[in-house]
């Protein structure tokens, strides 16, 4: 074989690789497209709406609500309005450290958290909404849920 022929062999099984790789990254991106997509479709609901929606008959105010999801939200960079309690945008960008989170959430009410509390924390915007309704609660109001 010629050195030019396989200068173009070896050109057209590079193509076939940087494709491959192309393809893999638009199907890993997939996920994250569709929760897009979803979330800007969603109706946006209000503080009010939201806890009638989702947290009525919980030790969940509208209080934590009120300053829980626009914490949430900005951290990574999606409406308030638009989000549900099982979402966990933390899964679609691919997030490893929570400590800005965390440090904004400890320092809006004056609560701490644990190592072992992190840990038990699925992410979502429910088990963040239900952990801090806990810790900003009088003791005999946390244990309902």
């Amino acid at each position: 074989m010629s050195s030019t022929a396989a200068a173009i062999e070896a050109l057209f099984a590079l193509g076939g690789l940087f494709v491959a790789a192309r393809l893999f990254v638009h199907l890993a991106k997939a996920p994250r497209r569709r929760f897009r997509r979803d979330f800007a479709a969603r109706e946006p609901l209000d503080a009010e709406t939201f806890v009638a929606t989702y947290y009525a008959g919980t030790n969940v105010s509208a209080d934590v609500v009120r300053r829980l999801r626009p914490l949430y939200a900005r951290e990574f960079g999606l409406s308030p309005e638009r989000l549900r309690p099982a979402d966990n945008p933390r899964m679609m960008f691919d997030r490893t450290d929570d400590v800005s989170l965390i440090r904004s959430i400890e320092a809006e009410f004056e609560i701490t958290f644990s190592g072992e509390d992190v840990a038990e924390l699925s992410g979502t915007l429910d088990s963040l909404m239900r952990y801090v309704a806990r810790k900003t609660s009088p003791p005999d109001s946390a244990a309902e849920d």
